[in-house]
Parts: C-alpha cells; structure tokens; sequence
C-alpha cells in the first residue's frame, strides 16, 4: 500500500519499463486493501523514421530538389498511418501521436511562432527547414544534446521580449484529425512539448517564470482547439522535471499548470529519463492534472565492506 493523504483523485501511472495507468487514485492511494486494478496501455512515443527509413531518404531526395514538397509530406503522412496501425493491432489503448519532419523542438517553435527574426524572409516548410539547416545568409538553430540521450535538438531562441505573435496549429490540428480517422477519437492522444521543458531547453534574456508566463495564452489556445476536436486528454511532456533545474522551478510548474487546467482539456503530465526528486515529486502529484506519467528508474549501488567485499 502507498499512503499518501494529499492526494488529489486523478489517474497516475508508473512505468517500469511499461507504462501502467492507474485509473483511481484515490484508491490506489490508501489505506485501505485494494482489489485487481484494471490498467489501460499508451504510448507516449514511436520511432519516426519509418520501418525501411523511409523519412531519411525522403528528406534527402527533397533537399536536393528531387521530390516536391507535397511528396515528402505524403511520405510523413504514410509512416504516420503505419506507426498508428502497428500499435492499434499490439492492443495500445491510447496512442500518443508522434512524429516529426526533424525535430520535436523545432517542431514547437515553428507551431508557436517563435522563428528568431533572422528567418523573417521565410514561410512554410521553407522556414521550418531554414531554421533546420540554414540557408544562404542565414544561419540555423544551434543543435544541443537532449538531455543524456545521443539524441540533439534545435535550441529555441527566445529573443527579448519575445511573443507568439503568429502560431500556427494547422499541422498539428491535421494530424490529429487524421489520427483520429484512421484510430478513433477516443484513442488518438496529442504530444506536445510542456511548456517549462521548452523555455528550460531555450536560449533566453527573460527569466524562467516570465518566459513561461508569455507561452501560457498561446498553449491554452492550443488546448481549446484540441477540446473541440475531441481529443480524449492531451500529453504535456515535461521530462525537464527530473533534472535539477526542473526540481529548483517547482513554483513555475504549479502556476502554468494551474492555468492549463483551467482550459478544461484533460492534461497528461509525462516525464522520462530519470525519476523525479522528492521534491520535483510532491509537486507533480498535487499539479491540477488528469494524468501522470512517469519512469520509475531502479538503480544497484555497489559497496565496500571493511574486508574489502563488494
């Protein structure tokens, strides 16, 4: 048994390596014995490639001008439609949906509008790609180490006093229907990048909780247009929430999550690569949130007794 009095009646999951999901929190955390649970399945990612790479050479073809644009796209569409197949027939009852021309982050800045000025000539994918790869005169995004994975992103760059002046939803929002359409609206589940990993992963002059506090408007905007489609919750990753800088910003995760909730669409809080703090912890369980998601890392420590043993 877990005791925990504080609480709130919300699902939570624990992944070990399999994310579980708990459908009643306030029987899981009790007292009390509690029966069998029945537990759902979900994704919170799938590889993007393509089983035969197919994302790979395509982006190469369209770099060196050998497909259209509206070929890559149909590319993307079809790795779409079968990463979704694949984990509809292995049962998955929710389906995160994943997927990338690039970059996840880049992906977020471009949706959010926040292309630095330098890109301002740009529009469309030909922005998206000049932010990727650079074009004549300008140069891209800087590429980081996302977290402590081989895997590097673009850096946002969040300049000045920075606004989303000109989101843009309609890639996403497309997706989503057509996920919807091939999964059921009760299965298509959208990710999207939380809004405090983003300005933590971020070049900024703003401080941590103002910069927050200016994507606020934009993500609840987000999270509407979600509602009306149907969407059964929506996944906020927040895997900054393991690291240090994730467990020293706990009053700038309860203020923009407190504001979300308000929206009123089901918010499912994932985080990864390591376990939350005590801390960063008793934050997440109290967050106004439909949902938690979070790894559960099991670590062996090697010691030393007087005789040398180990």
């Amino acid at each position: 048994y877990v005791t925990n009095p504080t609480a709130r009646a919300s699902p939570y999951t624990i992944a070990v390596p399999v994310f579980l999901f708990f459908p009643a929190a306030s029987a899981f955390f009790s007292h009390q014995p509690v029966g069998p649970m029945a537990l759902s399945t979900a994704t919170i990612g799938f590889p993007r490639i393509g089983v035969k790479r197919e994302m790979k050479f395509a982006l190469e073809k369209y770099w060196a001008g050998a497909i259209r644009q509206d070929e890559l796209l149909e590319v993307a569409q079809n790795v779409q439609t079968h990463a979704w197949d694949l984990q509809a027939a292995a049962g998955v009852q929710c389906i995160g949906v994943d997927s990338t021309l690039y970059d996840q982050m880049l992906d977020t800045t471009f949706m959010l509008g926040l292309a630095p000025t330098r890109f301002k000539d740009f529009t469309g994918l030909d922005l998206y790609f000049a932010m990727a790869r650079g074009a004549t005169g300008v140069i891209a995004l800087d590429m980081s180490k996302f977290f402590d994975t081989n895997y590097h992103y673009l850096v946002p760059e969040l300049e000045g006093d920075f606004s989303c002046k000109n989101p843009n939803f309609i890639p996403l929002l497309e997706k989503i229907d057509r996920a919807q359409q091939q999964l059921g609206k009760n299965k298509a589940v959208p990710i999207i990048m939380g809004p405090v990993t983003y300005v933590l992963l971020a070049k900024r002059d703003l401080a941590l909780a103002e910069a927050v506090d200016r994507l606020l408007p934009t993500y609840g905007q987000l999270l509407r247009k979600l509602q009306q489609l149907g969407c059964p919750e929506v996944q906020l990753h927040e895997p900054a929430l393991t690291t240090d800088a994730g467990a020293a910003a706990q009053d700038v995760y309860k203020n923009a999550y407190t504001q979300l909730a308000a929206v009123g669409c089901p918010i499912d809080l994932v985080t990864y690569f390591d376990d939350l703090s005590p801390e960063a912890y008793q934050t997440v369980i109290n967050l106004p949130v439909a949902a938690i998601r979070c790894a559960v890392v099991v670590r062996t420590h090697r010691c030393r007794s007087a005789s040398g043993v180990q």
